[in-house]
Formats: C-alpha cells, sequence, structure tokens
C-alpha cells in the first residue's frame, strides 16, 4: 500500500530539499557520470517543477543524515521558514 501511495502522490507546488553525496561512480566515465546526475536532478525536479532545491554534501557518504547533520538542521530550516511564509493566515 506504500508504494500505492507513493505512486499516486502529488508533490506539486510542495518545496523539496535534494542533499547528495558528491560522488561519481569510478567505473564510468565522466561524460556517463554527468549524464547520470543530470537525470536524477530531472527526476527530482519533476515532482515539483521549479521548487527543488539541490545541495552537494561535500564530505558525506550515503548517510548524509549521519556525516552532515549540519546540512539536515539547514535543510529543514528551509522547508519550515518557507511553509510559514506560504502558509495562509
Amino acid at each position: 500500500s506504500s508504494e500505492a501511495q507513493l505512486v499516486a502522490g502529488d508533490l506539486r507546488g510542495l518545496a523539496i530539499e535534494v542533499l547528495r553525496p558528491p560522488r561519481a561512480e569510478p567505473r564510468l566515465d565522466e561524460a556517463t557520470n554527468v549524464a547520470l546526475s543530470a537525470a536524477i536532478e530531472d527526476a527530482y525536479d519533476s515532482l515539483s517543477p521549479g521548487l527543488v532545491r539541490f545541495e552537494l554534501a561535500w564530505g558525506a557518504g550515503h548517510m548524509v543524515q549521519w556525516d552532515r547533520p549540519d546540512l539536515v538542521i539547514a535543510a529543514v530550516g528551509r522547508l519550515v521558514d518557507r511553509a510559514r511564509a506560504t502558509a495562509p493566515p
């Protein structure tokens, strides 16, 4: 049921923060890694066009929240600030 909810969900109009480690697949050439990175960003951007913010989490591995909790805290703060600014009175 979780998968069905995700498929049926609509995130358009919602701000999205994407934190990802700056790494590339060493078995692939640079052009392929750049293309994969662009495809990932396009996929996220399609969820809520124009409202997705991307940040490379320098110094982080797969678990950004463990390696760079400061970035996660800042991202959550931006989302809260945006929600407060756009909430009806």
